[in-house]
């Protein structure tokens, strides 16, 4: 219908509100991760097979500590991966890591409301302190978490630093931009 403004695209809609609140929880968990002691971790969009052998399910936040184990993070109100403390468990097992890390590390599932999320570091103290040490021969296993999960590590900027830009965005090659120019010269004249 003439006049008549185009309907907005429904599911683009859940996409940005989406996009925005994942925006706004990253922002949020990188101050939250400069108040807690060095050595924790964030990884972001990790998954959990289903034991039933349905599709996995997401996990949006994992953080975890070589010393104090790990915690799949659900930020309420959003989506909810149940059981998550028993399926990384369980995947670890089936992954072999007793033998190859010495041990399983203390694997906890927290809950929290967005407003919880300053209050983290003492959840996390109080919930490993009932948990116990890890006990794990081998250190390194932080390494191998990422790949386990399926997840990327959330890169953190230690206070004084200089963030370094991603990959895609470091300097071009030189002579890049006369390339560039010389492309569009050439284009500028077939199609003018």
């Amino acid at each position: 219908m003439p006049g008549k403004a185009p309907e907005p695209d429904a599911a683009a809609i859940p996409r940005v509100a989406s996009a925005a609140r994942r925006d706004f929880i990253e922002r949020s968990l990188r101050q939250t991760l400069a108040g807690l002691p060095p050595g924790w971790i964030v990884l972001l969009d990790g998954s959990l097979p289903d034991p039933l052998g349905g599709p996995p399910t997401r996990v949006e936040q994992v953080l975890a500590h070589p010393d104090r184990g790990i915690a799949v993070l659900d930020l309420l109100p959003g989506p909810v991966a149940e059981d998550a403390a028993a399926r990384v468990r369980a995947l670890m097992k089936t992954q072999g890591w007793r033998a190859s890390h010495g041990g399983l590390p203390q694997v906890m599932h927290l809950c929290l409301p967005l407003r919880a999320l300053p209050d983290l570091a003492a959840t996390l103290e109080t919930g490993f302190a009932a948990a116990g040490p890890t006990a794990l021969r081998r250190r390194d296993w932080l390494a191998d978490l990422p790949q386990l999960l399926a997840a990327y590590p959330l890169r953190l900027v230690e206070p004084g630093a200089t963030p370094r830009p991603p990959p895609l965005m470091r300097a071009r090659a030189p002579g890049a931009r006369t390339a560039f120019l010389g492309l569009a010269w050439f284009w500028g004249a077939v199609v003018g």
